[in-house]
């Protein structure tokens, strides 16, 4: 099994450990179900789970969370896979999928339907159950196109089934053959331990599982055997039965390491953070070279699919609870994380020696625990002194490690209960070997030419290090003892931090040793390419050159970063400088609480919750203490949101989950003697006390926010440095796509592009530009080619940046295929100057019309355009050569074509008269991906970009806050007649200000810009003021990603019957699925009964637009399309669009809205346009009016001022026509070649002041009012 993604980057396996890019790697996964958590924390909780060192996110895809009804799929809000994908993709994190079609996860029937539970054949190869699964992996590999680590995306991994012990062999290959025909296309295949399966063809990994605490048996279960180092005979002999595969062909590794479990009505438990880092590190001390956690983060279970028996919360008791708490259990596991992220490499290569006695009895509690992981003499000792359910007495160990040729004898040193520490031999770092330490190796942090080694002292024990002289120059502080023996020196730390050793090639290797509270409290950072630890009792994450620290009840934030030095930048932030490492103090004020407690009518507790938190809070804390069976939560209907099975610890929950939803009270249920494992002290107490809320705490947890400045980086970085050199025809697409990488990763601000083509190519991109033209995709490609998650191909992608400037003065993306060549996607405060993007094979077809009949005509295509038989025609335009413009008239799916001479193609098709002489431009698809896709990104410039040609829109942005478009030119190459297919730039759903300044347009196949936001439709009621909204087509957002409010925005509703606001309301709460197109919104009132004769429309997201300084040129369709509010056209050119210049429209047909308001139009200078395709009611220059069934209804568009603008039409009907408006001011205007100046209709409040009608015979136009 190997892998290779876009930018080289590989993936492989062996008999004995995974490889990345060829070397050894330690994967640590943790499971985190995306159905059980809801999508506002998908981002912050897989951040939590990356700074907590793990490197994978495993969920099920549970079937029946995804068709409850046969044939009915849902892939929406908290089901949307696809989204939860990309969120684990944007913070770095890899995936691995385990799809079943069984999959257990405490889900009822193992994840089946209904009716595939019924099935008889069910997990066989029987045809109906096949049928049924194949529709179940057709639907994931549509979801998940894309998004495999062969296209650059993070799915790595895939599980089948699970736990399938009883079966036929022959079932998994069959259900790997279906996957793969689904376009499910992982690296790794698995499947669980206990799976039969074809061992002799290798085409699946078998991964173990391991729990201390097993809520299926009574109390949680008793001492187990996971404490002992056993191999894997005797581990699956014991847990399973029988081993069922040959444990020699396949690395080990776990998919289930359990760090909590489920507990049920009648199995409590509370589980103890030394246990689970205990259990961890036997099974990396055993042989594991991979881990993944089983839950990792804990959730809550979907209302009726929870297996029966069982609470609604899912929190496992996992390092990460349900309400997004860091438990303990947390910090303990993030201790061993850092060392296999830091060692892995080594440790993968080692092999597993047992000790000549091992323990056999987990209830042993004499003999000493331990195994050892070795490789070329270099190694780590394992011990273990944990037992779960069992209390281990203190050890005095005296440690020898017999190696061919030497034998390393430890010192003695105490073995605590409760502990397992790794302590390294033979350790080579940064030029010195270490011989031992009797401290736990943590990790190691670069910083220059000086290594930070990291150790965790072990309770009693003052460490000892020892070295091999030879590798020494010298000790640089005083030790307690110094000696030397057998060419090594050993010294002792005592209570010292730090001491520092400097190797014979003078670099040197600082050795830190912290206490356990600050082990637990460390966590390891990248700081630009310089790595940095940070130690503080808040939770940290860091990301992106950002540390974030949260805490409870403190407002104010404290933390140690090593090494000294570090830049970062805070407002609040006071530094105490030292030699090796930095104190940082952040100074808060407490807020008040925004989460009240009262009595209810009912005498339960009841929480009053907010609308939402003040910003200083990550969350606010609920602590809850009761004596019970059980609690639970129940909302203002009397339904449970929550629940805790009483186990002697305090309910804590988050009140994030709930904010918006309405109040909270909490209940309590009776004792029940079948429930087990709670201590005997705490059930008489419990027995002896009416059921009820001992007591509740309210604790707000604060957050803060740290930027890293890296110190040691260039203020710039040029492409060429990775690779991207321009001139040479080799694929620049990956070396410019790792300098971007770069820049993001380090927080590069400035990105050099030196002048030059650079070829952006790729194989897919090619066969899809191939496949269009030979009608592989139908006569008209846009209907697959234009949907939603169709797999198309980015060139160079731009994710999650901030604060990049990008020079490209003279550099030329010269593209090979249909792409989407440019995407900033989360950006902020991205600048490109300079780029231009062309295509070496333009996206459409040129030719001269060398003869016509009144049935068909003749095109002679030069070499650089595609020209055959039966040519895939969409569109064919005009462009009148002697004229230099573009022919009003356009022809739309000719009846056919037919190659008559070697570059000579006639074409049958009803056509304008006299176009023999002109060019015909011929275009192959009308939508396509745009040539820069801005998403949901803020403060973005373009400055001075060219776009000579796309299948597509020339730039599309959506849900953006504030774009500058600068210079802007989207015109055709030189000596060519076309630029982009469809529009030149198209703003959808954004805020802020669009400004369009200096810029030119020509050759495009549609309006130069058109502003608007979408009008949505009701499609179901959920609740009293709940619905459910999307486009009324299954999509129809012009960048093929969903769009929806945010919660706070105002909503207009609009009538569907004439396109006026009726009423306004206010969005309090947002769940969106990307995959179904849907957005659930909860509103601040219900709407009208009959909402299903009205539009939804989000007016906080109108921006304001500034057309100005710019030039348009012929094209086909309107040069300016307003839809928004608040907008300024001024002093620009418009000449001979083939539509009306300028319209202001609500356009009901397009569902793109709303009326407009505040609109200025001056000092323009309009001529010749509104001649064909795209006029308007018979306008030149501007239109303003509505597309509606009743379009007799003034004001829908108001306050609008159209002043000095010449005017010049080509005998046209009108200048200006006014329709569906209030109070519009038009003056000062000179209008050429009008038959009437101005058409009013079905408006109110329009004045025609002093404007006047240019010419040799120039006249004052009467003033007039139109009420």
């Amino acid at each position: 099994m190997t892998g290779k993604d876009p930018s080289g980057q590989t993936l492989s396996v062996n008999s004995s450990y995974f490889e990345r890019d060829g070397k050894p790697w330690m994967p640590l996964m943790g499971e985190l179900h995306y159905n059980r958590v809801l999508p506002a924390f998908w981002n912050s909780e897989i951040a939590k789970m990356k700074s907590g060192g793990l490197s994978v996110v495993a969920t099920y895809v549970f079937w029946n969370e995804h068709e409850q009804h046969p044939g009915t799929w849902d892939w929406r809000g908290n089901r949307d896979l696809r989204q939860f994908l990309e969120t684990c993709q944007s913070n770095g994190m890899y995936v691995w999928l385990r799809i079943g079609p069984w999959s257990h996860g405490e889900q009822l029937h193992g994840g089946f339907p209904e009716w595939i539970e019924q099935m008889k054949g069910k997990r066989t190869n029987d045809p109906a159950y096949l049928e049924a699964a194949s529709k179940l992996f057709k639907q994931i590999g549509s979801v998940t196109a894309g998004m495999y680590f062969k296209d650059g995306g993070p799915v790595i991994g895939i599980q089948l089934e699970n736990e399938y012990a009883s079966g036929k062999q022959g079932h998994i290959s069959t259900l790997k053959k279906m996957a793969q025909a689904a376009g499910i296309e992982p690296v790794y295949w698995s499947v669980t331990a206990n799976t039969v399966f074809d061992d002799e063809a290798m085409e699946v990994i078998p991964l173990q599982g391991a729990y201390p605490y097993r809520g299926w048996e009574a109390g949680g279960g008793k001492a187990t055997k996971d404490f002992l180092y056993g191999n894997d005979q005797w581990i699956m002999d014991d847990a399973l039965g029988k081993v069922f595969y040959d444990v020699h062909k396949f690395p080990k590794g776990m998919c289930e390491q359990g760090c909590g479990s489920q507990m049920t009505f009648a199995n409590r438990f509370v589980v103890d953070p030394h246990i689970v880092e205990a259990h961890l590190q036997n099974q990396v001390g055993r042989g594991m070279n991979l881990v993944g956690y089983y839950m990792f983060h804990g959730g809550t279970q979907t209302p009726g699919l929870k297996e029966p028996g069982l609470p609604e919360s899912y929190d496992f008791q996992a390092p990460i609870g349900e309400y997004n708490e860091l438990r303990p259990s947390y910090r303990y596991l993030r201790i061993l994380h850092q060392f296999i992220n830091d060692f892995g490499s080594d440790l993968a290569q080692m092999q597993v020696v047992e000790p000549e006695y091992p323990v056999k009895d987990p209830l042993d509690t004499i003999q000493l625990r331990y195994c050892t992981r070795v490789k070329d003499n270099s190694g780590f000792v394992f011990l273990n002194n944990a037992q779960v359910r069992v209390d281990m007495p203190d050890k005095k160990v005296h440690l020898q490690v017999k190696l061919p040729g030497e034998t390393i004898d430890f010192p003695s040193f105490w073995l605590k209960g409760k502990t397992s520490p790794v302590l390294p031999f033979n350790l080579s770092v940064n030029g010195v070997r270490i011989k031992y330490v009797t401290a736990q190796l943590m990790c190691r942090v670069a910083n220059g030419s000086d290594t930070l080694l990291f150790f965790q002292r072990l309770p009693g024990t003052e460490p000892i290090a020892a070295f091999d002289a030879a590798t020494l120059k010298s000790i640089d502080q005083p030790a307690k003892f110094f000696k030397q023996k057998n060419g090594v020196t050993a010294i002792s730390v005592g209570q010292r931090k730090s001491i520092s050793v400097t190797a014979g090639n003078g670099s040197r290797v600082i050795m830190i040793f912290l206490s356990r509270q600050e082990a637990e409290n460390a966590v390891k950072i990248q700081a630009g390419e310089k790595e940095a630890m940070i130690i503080s009792t808040a939770d940290v994450n860091f990301d992106d050159g950002q540390i974030r620290l949260s805490q409870l009840g403190k407002p104010s934030f404290q933390f140690t970063i090593y090494p000294s030095g570090i830049k970062y930048f805070s407002p609040t932030a006071i530094t105490s400088k030292g030699t090796i490492s930095d104190v940082v103090v952040i100074k808060g004020e407490a807020v008040k609480l925004p989460v009240q407690l009262k009595e209810s009518p009912s005498g339960m507790m009841e929480l009053i919750v907010p609308e939402n938190i003040p910003a200083a809070l990550e969350d606010v804390k609920v602590n809850i203490d009761y004596l019970g069976g059980a609690a639970k939560l129940l909302n203002d209907k009397g339904v449970v949101v929550g629940d805790h099975l009483f186990n002697g610890t305090t309910w804590v929950v988050g009140i994030n989950k709930f904010l918006g939803k309405g109040n909270l009270r909490i209940a309590t249920e009776p004792w029940n003697d079948n429930i087990t494992g709670v201590a005997p002290a705490i059930v008489q107490r419990v027995k002896a006390a009416k059921p009820g809320v001992v007591k509740v705490t309210i604790v707000p947890e604060y957050k803060v926010q740290v930027d890293i400045i890296p110190d040691s980086l260039p203020a710039a970085v040029s492409a060429a440095s990775f690779g991207a050199i321009p001139n040479d025809d080799f694929n620049d697409r990956s070396g410019l796509q790792n300098a971007v990488d770069y820049c993001r990763k380090n927080r590069i601000r400035r990105l050099l592009i030196p002048p030059g083509t650079y070829k952006i190519s790729d194989g897919r991109a090619i066969q899809l530009m191939q496949d269009v033209m030979s009608h592989k995709m139908g006569r008209n490609s846009q209907d697959i080619i234009y949907t939603p998650y169709y797999d198309y191909v980015r060139g160079i992608r731009f994710d999650r940046i901030n604060d990049l400037e990008v020079i490209a003065d003279g550099a030329v993306f010269m593209v090979e295929g249909w792409m989407e060549p440019v995407s900033l996607e989360n950006c902020k405060g991205v600048t490109i100057r300079g780029l231009t993007i062309d295509y070496a094979t333009p996206p459409h077809s040129e030719g001269l019309v060398t003869g016509a009949t009144e049935m068909y005509f003749d095109i002679r295509f030069n070499d650089a355009f595609f020209v055959k038989d039966s040519l895939v025609m969409n569109r064919i335009m005009f462009w009148d050569k002697t004229r230099n413009r573009l022919a009003g008239e356009t022809i739309y799916f000719p009846d056919s074509s037919r190659m008559i001479g070697t570059d000579l193609l006639r074409v049958w098709a009803k056509h304008p008269p006299g176009i023999t002489g002109m060019m015909a431009l011929v275009n192959h698809t009308f939508h396509f991906r745009p040539a820069v896709l801005l998403l949901e990104s803020s403060a973005t410039t373009l400055d001075r970009v060219t776009i000579h040609a796309q299948p597509g829109m020339g730039i599309v942005g959506h849900r953006c806050t504030g774009i500058l478009l600068n210079g802007l030119r989207i015109v055709p190459r030189p000596g060519k007649f076309q630029s982009t297919n469809t529009d030149a730039t198209h703003f959808t759903a954004c805020k802020g200000t669009i400004r369009m300044d200096g810029c030119m347009f020509e050759g495009h196949g549609d309006d130069a810009t058109n502003v608007h936001g979408y009008y949505q439709v009701v499609t179901k009621k959920l609740d009293s003021n709940l619905y459910r909204i999307q486009m009324e087509k299954a999509w129809g957002t012009h960048s093929m990603t969903l769009d929806y409010p945010d919660t706070g925005d105002t909503l207009e509703l609009v009538s569907k019957n004439n396109l006026k606001t009726t009423e306004k309301y206010i969005v309090r709460q947002v769940d969106t699925s990307r995959v179904q197109w849907h957005a659930d919104i909860r509103l601040d009132r219900p709407l009208p009964d009959d909402h299903q004769n009205y539009f939804l429309i989000d007016v906080t997201r109108l921006p304001r637009l500034e057309f100005v300084n710019s030039t348009v040129n012929s094209h086909l369709a309107r040069a300016v399309l307003v839809k928004t509010r608040n907008v300024l056209i001024e002093n620009c050119t418009f000449r001979e669009s083939t539509g009306t210049a300028i319209h202001i429209g609500a356009e009901g047909d397009w569902r793109e809205g709303p009326g407009s308001s505040n609109i200025i139009i001056r000092n323009n200078r309009i001529f010749r346009c509104g001649t064909g395709d795209g006029t308007n009611d018979q306008a030149t220059a501007i239109a303003i009016n509505v597309k509606a069934s009743d379009i007799s209804v003034p004001g829908v568009h108001q306050q609008i001022r159209i002043e000095n603008n010449l005017i010049e039409g080509e005998q046209s009907q009108y200048g200006i026509s006014v329709s569906g408006a209030k109070n519009v001011m038009i003056c000062n205007n000179t209008f050429y070649g009008c038959i009437h100046p101005l058409q009013v209709k079905y408006s109110s409040g329009v004045t025609f002041l002093n404007n006047k009608e240019g010419g040799t015979l120039s006249k004052i136009i009467p003033d007039k009012k139109y009420d």
